[in-house]
């Protein structure tokens, strides 16, 4: 269960002043979010002007906001980001993949309180910046407990830039980022962060028939994705290519993934799915499909003894 508040004023001059916040109220073993499934998802102000818009408080970095990763049918069930998961974990009675949830943009910063700038968007290209000084979630930068972790990143830089238009009858969209960190007190074998991205998007009508295919690239030494995971020789990597098929109220996508994780356990992961969807109104749409993982790892068993394991659900 999830809630928005947003309140804002517009003033004479264009500009505009708001705050908006993003709840996590509710959710089960199978579900939750990329930010670890915080109940704030988002808390922050904005002013946003004619030369962009500035943002303070717990918001997506630059890079994540500008980025494509492919076209998807249903955000909630993707392979991309997912905040459902079809995989119980007969263990914990929770969610199987919750150690790793695919996320192929810059995302290290998380929504950790930050500063951001997005420029407006000018002969189709739009950038952005972004400046996280600790990994904490507070509603302000520079306020909040720091984890006592001596290889924990502090002051977060994070670039984003992002082209669309035409070329002949085909949309395209073109985005890349990166975002670089820098540990406290570093143990020798500690690293400073990186975290680079790049995605792309096509779009293209077939008499009634709008296709779209796309996808996105991601490598940080980040190990499974976590900023507290980052030292010498770590590294995860996994790229996420889709396409969909649009006709009236009609959708039609597939999916793949992939993802390798180097590190205290070095991890293979691969995804496949396909979804379909009606939109019943504006508002409802109704979709379903079906989705295959394959999970390997170089040491230790999953629940099923082995060192690999396949599953599948609908």
């Amino acid at each position: 269960m999830r809630s928005w508040l947003r309140a804002q004023r517009t003033f004479d001059n264009g500009m505009i002043l708001g705050a908006r916040t993003d709840l996590l109220l509710l959710h089960d073993g199978l579900s939750g979010d990329i930010y670890d499934s915080d109940t704030v998802e988002r808390l922050y102000a904005y002013w946003q002007m004619g030369f962009g818009r500035l943002e303070i408080g717990e918001q997506d970095g630059a890079a994540y906001t500008l980025a494509l990763t492919g076209p998807e049918i249903d955000p909630m069930v993707s392979l991309e980001a997912r905040r459902i998961s079809l995989f119980r974990d007969p263990v914990t009675d929770r969610d199987f993949g919750r150690f790793f949830k695919q996320v192929t943009a810059v995302q290290s910063t998380s929504n950790y309180a930050k500063l951001n700038y997005i420029s407006p968007r000018l002969f189709g290209i739009q950038i952005g910046a972004s400046f996280t000084p600790e990994t904490v979630r507070s509603p302000l930068p520079w306020t909040g407990n720091p984890q006592n972790n001596t290889n924990a990143q502090h002051d977060i830089w994070e670039v984003g830039a992002s082209y669309t238009g035409y070329v002949s009858d085909v949309a395209v969209g073109l985005t890349g980022g990166y975002a670089q960190g820098s540990q406290r007190n570093a143990t020798p074998e500690g690293a400073n962060l990186y975290d680079w991205s790049a995605g792309a998007e096509f779009a293209y009508m077939v008499d009634e028939i709008k296709l779209t295919v796309g996808g996105a690239w991601r490598e940080t030494n980040a190990w499974l994705l976590d900023a507290y995971e980052v030292s010498q020789g770590t590294r995860t990597g996994g790229e996420h290519l889709s396409a969909v098929a649009e006709w009236g109220r009609w959708r039609l996508g597939g999916e793949t993934s992939l993802a390798h994780a180097t590190g205290p356990v070095d991890y293979t992961i691969t995804g496949y799915q396909t979804t379909a969807g009606f939109q019943l109104t504006p508002a409802i749409e109704l979709t379903g499909g079906w989705q295959w993982y394959h999970y390997a790892r170089n040491a230790g068993l999953f629940t099923n003894g082995r060192p690999a394991i396949r599953m599948n659900a609908g």
